[in-house]
Protein backbone atom coordinates (compact mmCIF):
# COMPACT_ATOMS: atom_id res chain seq x y z
CA UNK A 1 0.00 0.00 0.00
CA UNK A 2 1.73 3.62 -0.97
CA UNK A 3 2.12 5.56 2.28
CA UNK A 4 -0.30 8.39 2.71
CA UNK A 5 0.97 11.73 1.68
CA UNK A 6 0.15 15.41 3.18
CA UNK A 7 -1.96 16.45 -0.08
CA UNK A 8 -5.47 17.58 -0.60
CA UNK A 9 -7.33 15.23 -2.74
CA UNK A 10 -7.83 15.78 -6.33
CA UNK A 11 -11.51 15.10 -5.87
CA UNK A 12 -11.44 18.69 -3.32
CA UNK A 13 -9.72 21.05 -5.64
CA UNK A 14 -11.80 20.79 -8.53
CA UNK A 15 -15.36 21.72 -7.39
CA UNK A 16 -17.74 18.25 -8.57
CA UNK A 17 -20.32 18.50 -11.27
CA UNK A 18 -23.29 17.46 -10.83
CA UNK A 19 -23.42 15.79 -13.73
CA UNK A 20 -20.64 13.56 -12.68
CA UNK A 21 -21.76 9.98 -11.99
CA UNK A 22 -19.64 9.79 -8.64
CA UNK A 23 -19.51 13.33 -6.69
CA UNK A 24 -16.82 13.46 -3.96
CA UNK A 25 -18.34 16.01 -1.37
CA UNK A 26 -16.41 16.99 1.71
CA UNK A 27 -17.83 17.39 5.27
CA UNK A 28 -16.73 19.15 8.20
CA UNK A 29 -13.40 17.54 10.00
CA UNK A 30 -11.65 15.24 7.08
CA UNK A 31 -14.91 13.18 6.53
CA UNK A 32 -15.29 12.52 2.83
CA UNK A 33 -18.92 11.48 1.45
CA UNK A 34 -18.74 9.58 -2.26
CA UNK A 35 -21.83 9.70 -3.26
CA UNK A 36 -22.99 7.14 -6.48
CA UNK A 37 -24.77 10.08 -8.51
CA UNK A 38 -26.87 7.87 -11.65
CA UNK A 39 -30.27 7.98 -9.75
CA UNK A 40 -32.37 7.32 -12.83
CA UNK A 41 -30.44 3.97 -13.48
CA UNK A 42 -30.57 3.12 -9.74
CA UNK A 43 -26.73 3.89 -9.60
CA UNK A 44 -25.25 1.05 -11.46
CA UNK A 45 -22.08 0.75 -12.15
CA UNK A 46 -21.18 2.11 -16.28
CA UNK A 47 -17.51 2.08 -17.03
CA UNK A 48 -17.33 5.68 -15.96
CA UNK A 49 -18.60 5.52 -12.58
CA UNK A 50 -16.67 2.56 -12.03
CA UNK A 51 -13.55 4.84 -12.74
CA UNK A 52 -14.34 7.68 -10.69
CA UNK A 53 -15.52 5.50 -7.47
CA UNK A 54 -11.50 3.80 -7.99
CA UNK A 55 -9.98 7.26 -8.54
CA UNK A 56 -11.63 8.95 -5.56
CA UNK A 57 -11.57 5.94 -3.42
CA UNK A 58 -6.98 6.31 -3.98
CA UNK A 59 -7.33 9.77 -3.61
CA UNK A 60 -8.79 9.54 -0.65
CA UNK A 61 -6.62 7.12 0.87
CA UNK A 62 -3.65 8.58 0.07
CA UNK A 63 -4.16 11.61 1.63
CA UNK A 64 -3.49 12.41 5.61
CA UNK A 65 -6.29 15.06 5.30
CA UNK A 66 -8.76 12.38 5.44
CA UNK A 67 -9.84 10.04 8.57
CA UNK A 68 -13.02 9.03 7.28
CA UNK A 69 -15.06 8.05 4.07
CA UNK A 70 -19.34 7.24 3.51
CA UNK A 71 -20.81 5.23 0.94
CA UNK A 72 -23.95 6.71 -0.44
CA UNK A 73 -26.11 6.38 -3.07
CA UNK A 74 -28.43 9.33 -4.59
CA UNK A 75 -32.13 8.84 -4.82
CA UNK A 76 -33.77 5.21 -3.78
CA UNK A 77 -30.75 2.56 -4.66
CA UNK A 78 -27.16 2.87 -3.06
CA UNK A 79 -26.28 0.80 -6.29
CA UNK A 80 -28.45 -2.17 -8.49
CA UNK A 81 -24.78 -3.53 -9.48
CA UNK A 82 -24.03 -3.99 -12.81
CA UNK A 83 -25.20 -1.59 -15.80
CA UNK A 84 -26.59 -4.44 -17.87
CA UNK A 85 -27.61 -1.46 -20.19
CA UNK A 86 -23.93 -0.61 -21.00
CA UNK A 87 -23.41 -4.58 -20.99
CA UNK A 88 -25.83 -5.64 -23.01
CA UNK A 89 -24.84 -2.74 -25.79
CA UNK A 90 -21.44 -4.45 -25.64
CA UNK A 91 -22.83 -8.06 -26.18
CA UNK A 92 -23.77 -7.38 -29.20
CA UNK A 93 -20.26 -6.06 -30.67
CA UNK A 94 -17.65 -8.50 -30.68
CA UNK A 95 -15.09 -5.47 -31.03
CA UNK A 96 -16.07 -4.36 -27.74
CA UNK A 97 -14.75 -7.44 -26.19
CA UNK A 98 -11.58 -5.15 -24.70
CA UNK A 99 -13.83 -2.92 -23.08
CA UNK A 100 -15.59 -5.92 -21.23
CA UNK A 101 -12.60 -7.04 -20.08
CA UNK A 102 -11.23 -3.30 -18.86
CA UNK A 103 -14.37 -3.28 -16.63
CA UNK A 104 -14.13 -6.33 -15.19
CA UNK A 105 -10.69 -5.95 -14.65
CA UNK A 106 -11.22 -2.50 -13.16
CA UNK A 107 -13.72 -4.09 -10.74
CA UNK A 108 -11.87 -6.70 -9.60
CA UNK A 109 -8.91 -4.36 -8.81
CA UNK A 110 -11.69 -2.02 -6.64
CA UNK A 111 -12.75 -5.59 -4.61
CA UNK A 112 -9.17 -6.17 -4.30
CA UNK A 113 -8.25 -2.52 -2.81
CA UNK A 114 -10.67 -1.84 -0.35
CA UNK A 115 -10.31 -4.33 1.98
CA UNK A 116 -6.73 -3.11 1.51
CA UNK A 117 -7.74 0.44 2.92
CA UNK A 118 -6.65 2.11 6.11
CA UNK A 119 -9.31 4.78 5.81
CA UNK A 120 -12.02 3.63 7.62
CA UNK A 121 -15.51 3.47 5.34
CA UNK A 122 -19.04 3.18 6.04
CA UNK A 123 -21.70 2.32 3.38
CA UNK A 124 -25.12 3.64 3.84
CA UNK A 125 -27.36 1.01 1.93
CA UNK A 126 -30.41 3.09 2.25
CA UNK A 127 -32.52 1.58 -0.45
CA UNK A 128 -31.56 -0.89 -3.40
CA UNK A 129 -28.27 -2.78 -2.79
CA UNK A 130 -28.11 -5.58 -5.65
CA UNK A 131 -25.83 -7.76 -6.88
CA UNK A 132 -22.31 -6.07 -6.86
CA UNK A 133 -23.63 -2.89 -5.31
CA UNK A 134 -24.69 -5.21 -2.32
CA UNK A 135 -20.82 -6.80 -2.62
CA UNK A 136 -19.23 -3.62 -2.34
CA UNK A 137 -21.71 -2.11 0.24
CA UNK A 138 -20.15 -5.09 2.36
CA UNK A 139 -16.77 -4.40 1.75
CA UNK A 140 -16.99 -1.32 3.77
CA UNK A 141 -16.15 -1.57 7.40
CA UNK A 142 -19.36 -0.94 8.60
CA UNK A 143 -22.48 -1.69 6.09
CA UNK A 144 -25.82 0.17 7.72
CA UNK A 145 -28.97 -0.94 6.23
CA UNK A 146 -32.45 0.48 7.08
CA UNK A 147 -36.44 0.03 6.21
CA UNK A 148 -35.66 0.97 2.72
CA UNK A 149 -32.85 -1.24 2.03
CA UNK A 150 -33.50 -4.50 -0.43
CA UNK A 151 -30.80 -6.64 -1.14
CA UNK A 152 -30.36 -9.59 -3.50
CA UNK A 153 -27.84 -11.49 -5.80
CA UNK A 154 -29.54 -11.81 -9.34
CA UNK A 155 -26.64 -12.76 -11.44
CA UNK A 156 -27.88 -16.57 -12.11
CA UNK A 157 -31.22 -15.19 -14.06
CA UNK A 158 -28.68 -13.39 -16.54
CA UNK A 159 -26.62 -16.82 -16.64
CA UNK A 160 -23.70 -15.54 -14.65
CA UNK A 161 -22.43 -16.56 -11.40
CA UNK A 162 -22.54 -14.91 -8.01
CA UNK A 163 -18.92 -12.91 -8.05
CA UNK A 164 -17.98 -9.45 -6.78
CA UNK A 165 -16.09 -11.27 -3.74
CA UNK A 166 -19.13 -12.79 -2.69
CA UNK A 167 -18.32 -16.30 -3.89
CA UNK A 168 -16.32 -15.91 -0.66
CA UNK A 169 -18.51 -14.21 1.63
CA UNK A 170 -21.49 -15.95 0.81
CA UNK A 171 -20.13 -19.52 1.95
CA UNK A 172 -19.47 -18.27 4.99
CA UNK A 173 -22.79 -16.91 6.31
CA UNK A 174 -24.68 -19.38 9.00
CA UNK A 175 -27.05 -22.00 7.70
CA UNK A 176 -26.39 -22.13 4.45
CA UNK A 177 -27.87 -19.26 3.92
CA UNK A 178 -25.66 -18.24 0.65
CA UNK A 179 -26.53 -20.84 -1.55
CA UNK A 180 -30.09 -19.63 -0.74
CA UNK A 181 -28.90 -16.26 -1.62
CA UNK A 182 -27.10 -16.90 -4.72
CA UNK A 183 -29.87 -19.85 -6.48
CA UNK A 184 -32.30 -18.15 -5.81
CA UNK A 185 -32.01 -14.17 -6.33
CA UNK A 186 -34.87 -13.63 -3.53
CA UNK A 187 -34.78 -10.30 -2.74
CA UNK A 188 -34.25 -9.72 0.88
CA UNK A 189 -35.34 -6.72 2.71
CA UNK A 190 -34.65 -4.76 5.63
CA UNK A 191 -33.97 -6.93 8.76
CA UNK A 192 -33.30 -10.03 6.80
CA UNK A 193 -30.48 -8.43 5.17
CA UNK A 194 -29.07 -8.13 8.85
CA UNK A 195 -30.35 -11.46 9.39
CA UNK A 196 -28.63 -13.13 6.23
CA UNK A 197 -25.63 -11.08 6.98
CA UNK A 198 -25.72 -8.97 3.88
CA UNK A 199 -25.08 -5.93 6.39
CA UNK A 200 -23.74 -5.11 9.71
CA UNK A 201 -25.91 -3.08 10.90
CA UNK A 202 -29.51 -2.15 10.74
CA UNK A 203 -30.30 2.01 11.69
CA UNK A 204 -33.67 3.32 10.54
CA UNK A 205 -33.58 5.93 8.10
CA UNK A 206 -34.53 8.57 10.41
CA UNK A 207 -31.77 8.41 12.68
CA UNK A 208 -29.37 8.74 10.00
CA UNK A 209 -28.64 12.16 10.03
CA UNK A 210 -27.68 11.83 13.15
CA UNK A 211 -25.66 8.84 13.16
CA UNK A 212 -23.58 11.04 9.95
CA UNK A 213 -23.07 14.24 12.78
CA UNK A 214 -22.05 11.88 15.46
CA UNK A 215 -19.56 10.30 13.35
CA UNK A 216 -18.04 13.66 11.91
CA UNK A 217 -17.82 14.70 15.40
CA UNK A 218 -15.17 12.00 16.07
CA UNK A 219 -12.16 13.03 17.22
CA UNK A 220 -9.48 10.87 15.51
CA UNK A 221 -11.65 8.37 14.37
CA UNK A 222 -11.01 4.47 14.55
CA UNK A 223 -12.67 1.37 13.84
CA UNK A 224 -13.61 1.02 17.49
CA UNK A 225 -14.91 4.43 18.06
CA UNK A 226 -17.16 3.88 14.72
CA UNK A 227 -18.49 0.71 15.77
CA UNK A 228 -19.36 2.10 19.03
CA UNK A 229 -21.24 4.88 17.58
CA UNK A 230 -22.90 2.78 15.09
CA UNK A 231 -23.94 1.46 17.81
CA UNK A 232 -25.80 3.69 19.85
CA UNK A 233 -28.07 4.25 16.73
CA UNK A 234 -28.23 0.75 15.93
CA UNK A 235 -31.21 -1.86 16.79
CA UNK A 236 -29.81 -5.16 17.91
CA UNK A 237 -31.77 -8.16 15.55
CA UNK A 238 -33.38 -9.26 18.64
CA UNK A 239 -35.48 -6.47 18.83
CA UNK A 240 -36.00 -6.18 15.70
CA UNK A 241 -39.57 -6.69 13.75
CA UNK A 242 -40.65 -10.70 12.88
CA UNK A 243 -38.19 -11.61 9.82
CA UNK A 244 -40.52 -11.51 6.54
CA UNK A 245 -38.46 -14.54 4.39
CA UNK A 246 -35.63 -15.71 7.35
CA UNK A 247 -38.29 -16.84 10.14
CA UNK A 248 -36.68 -19.46 11.98
CA UNK A 249 -39.09 -22.18 10.31
CA UNK A 250 -37.44 -20.81 6.74
CA UNK A 251 -33.95 -21.26 8.05
CA UNK A 252 -34.14 -24.56 9.52
CA UNK A 253 -35.43 -25.58 5.99
CA UNK A 254 -32.36 -23.90 4.32
CA UNK A 255 -29.74 -25.52 6.45
CA UNK A 256 -31.47 -28.58 6.19
CA UNK A 257 -32.00 -28.55 1.74
CA UNK A 258 -29.01 -26.23 0.90
CA UNK A 259 -26.67 -28.53 2.39
CA UNK A 260 -25.67 -30.30 -0.90
CA UNK A 261 -23.21 -29.46 -3.71
CA UNK A 262 -25.62 -29.73 -6.75
CA UNK A 263 -29.16 -28.02 -7.28
CA UNK A 264 -30.54 -31.55 -8.37
CA UNK A 265 -30.01 -32.32 -4.94
CA UNK A 266 -30.95 -29.43 -3.07
CA UNK A 267 -34.25 -29.32 -5.44
CA UNK A 268 -34.95 -33.13 -4.26
CA UNK A 269 -34.63 -32.27 -0.69
CA UNK A 270 -36.99 -29.02 -0.81
CA UNK A 271 -39.58 -31.38 -2.78
CA UNK A 272 -39.05 -33.90 0.56
CA UNK A 273 -39.82 -30.84 2.23
CA UNK A 274 -43.14 -29.97 0.80
CA UNK A 275 -44.04 -26.81 2.90
CA UNK A 276 -44.96 -23.94 0.46
CA UNK A 277 -41.80 -22.16 1.47
CA UNK A 278 -39.81 -24.74 0.02
CA UNK A 279 -41.81 -25.21 -3.43
CA UNK A 280 -41.80 -21.78 -4.15
CA UNK A 281 -37.66 -22.21 -3.14
CA UNK A 282 -37.71 -24.78 -5.87
CA UNK A 283 -39.59 -22.47 -8.31
CA UNK A 284 -36.88 -19.51 -7.62
CA UNK A 285 -33.93 -22.07 -8.40
CA UNK A 286 -35.95 -23.05 -11.55
CA UNK A 287 -36.05 -19.35 -12.56
CA UNK A 288 -31.71 -18.84 -13.27
CA UNK A 289 -29.66 -20.88 -15.99
CA UNK A 290 -28.79 -24.30 -14.52
CA UNK A 291 -24.86 -23.32 -16.08
CA UNK A 292 -24.85 -20.33 -14.04
CA UNK A 293 -26.04 -22.00 -11.15
CA UNK A 294 -23.99 -25.51 -11.62
CA UNK A 295 -20.92 -22.54 -11.91
CA UNK A 296 -22.26 -20.59 -9.05
CA UNK A 297 -22.21 -23.34 -6.37
CA UNK A 298 -18.90 -25.05 -7.51
CA UNK A 299 -17.19 -21.51 -7.30
CA UNK A 300 -18.40 -21.34 -4.01
CA UNK A 301 -17.52 -24.43 -2.74
CA UNK A 302 -13.67 -23.90 -4.05
CA UNK A 303 -13.65 -20.35 -2.44
CA UNK A 304 -14.61 -21.66 0.67
CA UNK A 305 -11.69 -22.69 1.21
CA UNK A 306 -9.89 -19.77 -0.55
CA UNK A 307 -8.72 -16.62 1.16
CA UNK A 308 -10.65 -13.89 0.04
CA UNK A 309 -7.38 -12.20 -2.29
CA UNK A 310 -6.98 -15.76 -3.48
CA UNK A 311 -11.36 -15.77 -4.24
CA UNK A 312 -11.37 -12.70 -6.43
CA UNK A 313 -8.41 -13.88 -8.58
CA UNK A 314 -10.63 -16.79 -9.46
CA UNK A 315 -13.71 -14.75 -9.61
CA UNK A 316 -11.63 -12.54 -12.39
CA UNK A 317 -10.52 -15.77 -14.15
CA UNK A 318 -14.20 -17.00 -14.69
CA UNK A 319 -14.94 -13.74 -16.09
CA UNK A 320 -12.62 -13.91 -18.75
CA UNK A 321 -14.60 -16.39 -20.04
CA UNK A 322 -18.39 -16.00 -18.95
CA UNK A 323 -19.24 -13.32 -20.92
CA UNK A 324 -18.64 -14.70 -24.05
CA UNK A 325 -21.05 -17.98 -22.92
CA UNK A 326 -24.25 -18.57 -24.84
CA UNK A 327 -26.46 -18.38 -21.63
CA UNK A 328 -24.50 -15.14 -20.46
CA UNK A 329 -25.16 -13.50 -23.62
CA UNK A 330 -28.99 -14.91 -23.48
CA UNK A 331 -29.58 -13.65 -20.21
CA UNK A 332 -28.58 -10.16 -20.82
CA UNK A 333 -29.81 -9.83 -24.06
CA UNK A 334 -33.40 -10.63 -22.47
CA UNK A 335 -32.70 -8.32 -19.49
CA UNK A 336 -33.98 -5.41 -22.46
CA UNK A 337 -37.04 -7.41 -23.54
CA UNK A 338 -39.81 -7.49 -21.38
CA UNK A 339 -41.90 -10.31 -20.92
CA UNK A 340 -39.38 -12.60 -22.55
CA UNK A 341 -38.21 -16.27 -21.37
CA UNK A 342 -34.23 -17.29 -21.96
CA UNK A 343 -33.54 -20.25 -23.99
CA UNK A 344 -30.76 -21.79 -21.77
CA UNK A 345 -28.62 -24.11 -23.83
CA UNK A 346 -29.06 -26.60 -20.48
CA UNK A 347 -33.04 -26.66 -20.53
CA UNK A 348 -32.78 -28.08 -16.87
CA UNK A 349 -30.23 -29.04 -14.02
CA UNK A 350 -30.12 -32.58 -14.42
CA UNK A 351 -28.82 -31.52 -17.92
CA UNK A 352 -25.56 -30.16 -16.96
CA UNK A 353 -22.48 -31.94 -18.32
CA UNK A 354 -20.52 -31.03 -15.08
CA UNK A 355 -17.15 -31.72 -16.27
CA UNK A 356 -17.70 -30.66 -19.78
CA UNK A 357 -20.05 -27.26 -19.33
CA UNK A 358 -18.57 -26.39 -15.45
CA UNK A 359 -15.12 -27.89 -15.16
CA UNK A 360 -13.72 -28.02 -19.01
CA UNK A 361 -15.32 -24.81 -19.59
CA UNK A 362 -14.17 -22.12 -16.57
CA UNK A 363 -11.44 -23.99 -14.49
CA UNK A 364 -9.49 -26.08 -16.58
CA UNK A 365 -5.95 -24.87 -18.11
CA UNK A 366 -7.75 -24.77 -22.00
CA UNK A 367 -7.10 -20.96 -21.57
CA UNK A 368 -4.27 -20.54 -19.35
CA UNK A 369 -3.00 -21.80 -16.30
CA UNK A 370 -4.92 -19.89 -12.65
CA UNK A 371 -2.47 -18.69 -10.55
CA UNK A 372 -4.30 -18.13 -7.35
CA UNK A 373 -1.12 -16.77 -5.27
CA UNK A 374 0.44 -14.15 -7.31
CA UNK A 375 0.83 -10.87 -6.34
CA UNK A 376 -2.17 -8.98 -7.11
CA UNK A 377 -1.03 -5.81 -9.81
CA UNK A 378 -3.52 -2.88 -10.26
CA UNK A 379 -3.55 -2.88 -13.76
CA UNK A 380 -6.10 -0.55 -14.57
CA UNK A 381 -5.07 2.27 -12.29
CA UNK A 382 -2.76 3.68 -14.58
CA UNK A 383 -5.31 4.02 -16.98
CA UNK A 384 -7.81 5.40 -14.56
CA UNK A 385 -5.63 8.05 -13.01
CA UNK A 386 -4.64 9.51 -16.56
CA UNK A 387 -8.17 9.36 -17.88
CA UNK A 388 -10.01 11.17 -14.58
CA UNK A 389 -7.17 13.87 -14.20
CA UNK A 390 -8.37 15.03 -18.05
CA UNK A 391 -11.70 15.10 -16.92
CA UNK A 392 -11.22 16.80 -13.55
Amino acid sequence: MTQKKSKLPQADRNPPLEEEPVISKRNSRNVYTLLFNRPKQLNSFSTSMLEFTFYYLHELENSEHVNMIFLKGKGRAFSSGADVVEMAGRIKDPSKRTEMIYYSDMFHDILQFMPKMKTPTISFMDGVAVGSGSAVGNLANFSIATEHTKSCMPETRFGSFCDTGTSYTLPRLNGNLGKYIALTAKMLEAEDVVIAGLASHFVPSNRLDALEESLIKLDNPNLESIKRTIDQFSINIEDMPPSKILQRKNRDTIERCFQFEKAVDIIEALKKDGSKFALETIDQINGGSPIGIALTLENMRRASELTYAQAIIMERHLWRFVFIQPDFCEGIALLMVKGAKPRWIRKEHKDVDFKKDIIETYFGDKYGKMDLDREWVYNTLPIVKSKMKSRL
